[in-house]
């Protein structure tokens, strides 16, 4: 009888023991996850250290990583409002480029007849000086004319019109000018004495700007005599 108690009491205790082993491995593995696991995220998180305790570890990365999305967010957000800023920074610095006169001679020439843009030195019949002169010369060919593409970007062209000391002076010059296939400005009587003669036209909304010359003397000729000038040529906005 006392032996089957002394077997009943080794087996309980081995028993225990069974049950304190499984235990201890099963805390002693999740010890060494959780430790291995600390570990690693201190090598990614500034804000983690490998001697916090796991519970931390993981209340701290959750911070970090809730932090981090309010941040993206926030960045997001200001990304947008910068966008917009730049849109408006373009538009405005187009409109201030396009505020400024800028040079007919910079303005792509979609068709003509008897004309030439010159950089040269040109006096005219008054003995004025100029560099970059738009040419229209009669000839055979039949009218002068140029069209260039402003492509509804600017409203006033500008320049001066003059004539070369070798016109003759029973000469007179019919000049016409367009936007698109509106006229909107006449000189039927232009010759060498009137001098410089100054056009500040409205061209808003036009998709081209159109120069034609005549002569009302019906002289067709070429030569410097037989060529009208327009000096000093911008287009702007307003």
């Amino acid at each position: 009888m006392k032996e089957k108690n002394t077997w009943q009491i080794v087996s309980a205790v081995i028993a225990i023991i069974a049950v304190a082993v499984t235990v201890w491995i099963h805390f002693d593995t999740k010890n060494s996850v959780e430790k291995k696991t600390v570990e690693t995220l201190a090598g990614y998180f500034d804000s983690v250290d490998k001697d916090m305790s796991y519970d931390l570890v993981l209340k701290t990365v959750y911070e970090d990583s809730k932090r981090l999305k309010e941040d993206n967010n926030t960045l997001k957000d200001e990304l947008e409002i910068l966008k917009g800023q730049v849109s408006t920074d373009e538009f405005n610095k187009t409109a201030i480029e396009n505020s400024y006169p800028k040079k007919l001679s910079d303005i792509f020439v979609v068709d003509s007849v008897g004309y030439e843009h010159r950089n040269d030195l040109f006096t005219d019949s008054f003995g004025n000086h100029y560099t970059g002169t738009h040419v229209l010369r009669a000839g055979n060919f039949g009218v002068p004319y140029v069209v260039f593409n402003v492509d509804k970007k600017y409203d006033i062209f500008s320049a001066k019109m003059v004539l070369s000391p070798e016109t003759r002076s029973e000469f007179v010059f019919i000049v016409q000018v367009f936007a698109d296939d509106k006229l909107i400005y006449i000189k039927d009587d232009f010759n060498k004495r009137m001098g410089a003669i100054n056009l500040d036209l409205d061209i808003t909304g036009a998709t081209t700007l159109t120069i034609k010359m005549n002569i009302s003397n019906d002289v067709w000729n070429s030569g410097e005599g037989f060529c009208i000038y327009f000096v000093d040529a911008t287009i702007s906005t307003t």
